[in-house]
């Protein structure tokens, strides 16, 4: 399919965000189009909105932004690709593909190590190079019933939007501890943290001796229920950051208060403490977790070169082969050593240790998939078996791999 893609215009807007809607089911009513076009014009610059042509038309679309994320402590430079839609008429003639492709090119130019996004199809991103590197679960629990298990020292205050650079301090201090974050920048906390207009989510600060040492930013639902004269009300909590034990028990017994709700509902990670901190652990329900985001790596060598090594990778030498069909400057084996907390990457003629398709080898690099794991399920072939233990160490990670931001 001869498609052209492109930037797209300012005057291309108001299509750019109908393809959205219409492919992602969503309201379309003119008032709704209009300020999901005002949303786009606030949030993403115009360098990150591309589109695909047919004859002149407009017929498929993608964001393409940038930003970072953090791993064992340091940010890693990341493209965050969302909003892929493509028009009815046109589906399944190889337009993903194609915007994925020049993405690749798109990224590498623009010096983005790495790139991810959230799959509707989990089996095409992966045939172009991602792959699922976390996945979420939702803890559910009644506020009425439910009381945290300690005291904590501090207070609570709600706050307003305006106080965003007191929540993004304590964020940039999580994220550099919690591998997955992504930098954030004002408008992404204005416009998808903490909300907008009619989406405008609530929060509230934990301090401690005048210091903020936590937040919380969540909101009220209401759902119709049959045979029920009320509606159920469910306190949907976006994400609740604490940089210690006494602001993460403040904090939720914060949300707790919320005892005219019916439910909580807050999307985390795996290794969220909330069954640890509350008097009952039988009272939080856990459903069943789903794929979250999905890695690649962009340019093999400035990802393994951007993301810290931690001390027991000191010294590790070991030399890797990475097949990539969609983009061919990562073909090839690859010298890697790690020094002073860094990873020396350099080309090499030699045969390599082990060979490793560049998806599997996000997932080994997120830590999501431990290498000894990735050898025993034939994602990673094997000449010499030392160098599973010297790549576990090279790939040690400082936490699970979790995303708080949907994009």
């Amino acid at each position: 399919m001869d498609a052209r893609i492109r930037p797209i215009h300012e005057e291309e807007t108001d299509e750019f965000v109908y393809i959205n809607a219409y492919g992602f089911d969503r309201d379309r009513s003119p008032e709704a189009l209009a300020e999901a076009a005002a949303l786009e014009r606030r949030l993403y610059p115009p360098e990150s909105k591309f589109a695909a042509f047919l004859d002149g038309r407009m017929v498929a679309r993608m964001h393409l932004f940038p930003a970072g994320v953090y791993l064992n402590g340091g940010v890693v430079p990341m493209g965050a690709i969302g909003g892929i839609a493509v028009l009815p008429e046109h589906r399944r003639r190889g337009l993903t593909a194609a915007l994925l492709l020049h993405a690749l090119n798109e990224m590498r130019g623009r010096g983005q190590a790495v790139s991810a996004l959230y799959p509707m199809h989990y089996d095409l991103y992966r045939r172009y190079g991602w792959e699922v590197v976390s996945d979420s679960v939702r803890y559910s629990f009644p506020p009425r019933r439910t009381r945290v298990a300690r005291c904590a020292a501090g207070s609570c205050r709600r706050a307003a939007a305006d106080e965003w650079p007191a929540l993004d301090a304590v964020y940039a201090r999580y994220a550099a501890r919690h591998n997955g974050c992504l930098t954030r920048e004002e408008p992404w906390w204005r416009e998808t943290v903490l909300g907008g207009g009619h989406e405008a989510r609530d929060l509230a600060l934990w301090e401690i001796d005048g210091a903020v040492t936590g937040y919380v930013v969540y909101r009220s639902r209401h759902f119709p229920v049959p045979e029920r004269y009320q509606p159920m009300s469910v306190l949907q909590v976006r994400e609740l950051v604490a940089l210690d034990g006494d602001s993460y028990a403040g904090l939720l017994g914060f949300v707790l208060h919320h005892d005219l709700h019916d439910r909580v509902d807050w999307p985390s990670s795996r290794q969220e403490p909330l069954p640890y901190v509350i008097d009952d652990a039988s009272k939080v329900k856990v459903e069943n977790g789903w794929p979250q985001t999905a890695l690649r790596l962009v340019d093999v060598r400035r990802a393994l070169e951007a993301r810290p090594c931690l001390p027991i990778a000191e010294g590790c030498r070991l030399t890797i082969g990475v097949r990539d069909a969609a983009a061919g400057w990562n073909e090839g084996a690859w010298r890697l050593e790690a020094f002073e907390g860094r990873a020396r990457v350099e080309p090499t003629a030699a045969e390599p240790d082990l060979t490793v398709e560049v998806g599997a080898l996000a997932a080994v690099y997120a830590g999501r998939l431990p290498v000894g794991e990735a050898a025993r399920a034939g994602l990673i072939e094997v000449r010499d078996e030392r160098a599973l233990d010297v790549a576990s160490n090279f790939f040690a990670v400082s936490s699970p791999f979790h995303c708080l931001d949907w994009f």
